[in-house]
C-alpha cells in the first residue's frame, strides 16, 4: 500500500537502527495546525516524529522510517528502554485537554493558552474536556499505520500504543488522551490486515 504524504525533513534524528522496528507510538501535538509542529521539529537540537497527521487528514513525513526520530523521550516498552530505537512515532494534530470557562473552551499550555475555536469537544467519564479527533484524521492514521506495518511486519496490533504507555515515569505523558478512538482504530486495522 502507498499513501500520499509530503516529506519535510527534520535534522532531529538518530541515523539507522540497530534493533528492528517493532512498535508504533501515537502522540498528540498539543497544538494548532501541522505547520506549527513542523516548525518545532525543524528547530536545531529539538524533537521530531516520523509523521504528522493534520486535522484534514494530510500526512507530513519528517524522518525516514529507517532512522530513529526523537519522539518518545525517557521510555520503556515490554521491559526494553529507549523506545525511539525500535519505534515509529506518529504525531496527530490535536490540542488535547481543554479548559472550560463559562461557555468557552481554552486550549494550549497555561502560559500561552488561547480560545478554542473548534466545535468538536469530547467529555470523558471524569468530566474533563478534550478536542475530539476528526473522522478524516482517524482514517488517515489507520491508513498510515497499515502502511508502516507493511514496511515492518514485526509490528503487531499489540505493539501499537500511545505515548502515555511508554513514557517513564508512568503518568508523565497523557497522549493521545481519552478522546482517541482506540477501539475503532484497532478494529479497523485488524479488518484491513485480514483482507
Amino acid at each position: 500500500m502507498e499513501i500520499e504524504k509530503k516529506f519535510t525533513p527534520s535534522q532531529n534524528f538518530f541515523p539507522g537502527r540497530e534493533i528492528p522496528c517493532s512498535v508504533i507510538v501515537y502522540h498528540y501535538t498539543e497544538g494548532g495546525p501541522a505547520e506549527s509542529c513542523v516548525e518545532i521539529f525543524h528547530r536545531p537540537d529539538g524533537v521530531s516524529a516520523h509523521f504528522i497527521v493534520d486535522r484534514d487528514g494530510n500526512i507530513i513525513q519528517m524522518v525516514q522510517m529507517e532512522d530513529r526520530a526523537k519522539h518518545a523521550g525517557v521510555s520503556e516498552w515490554n521491559g526494553i528502554t529507549n523506545v525511539n530505537d525500535f519505534s515509529v512515532g506518529i504525531e496527530i494534530c490535536n490540542w488535547g485537554p481543554l479548559r472550560k470557562v463559562g461557555d468557552d473552551y481554552f486550549c494550549g499550555r497555561p502560559e500561552r493558552q488561547q480560545k478554542f475555536l473548534g466545535t468538536n469537544v469530547f467529555q470523558d467519564e471524569k468530566g474533563s474536556f478534550w478536542e475530539k479527533y476528526s473522522d478524516i484524521q482517524i482514517e488517515a492514521v489507520i491508513q498510515l499505520t497499515i502502511y508502516i506495518m507493511e514496511r515492518f511486519p514485526q509490528i503487531t496490533l499489540e505493539n501499537i500504543t500511545g505515548h502515555e504507555n511508554v513514557a517513564r515515569p508512568i503518568g508523565r505523558k497523557i497522549d493521545p488522551g481519552p478522546a482517541f478512538p482506540w477501539e475503532k482504530i484497532k478494529e479497523e486495522i485488524k479488518k484491513l490486515l485480514n483482507k
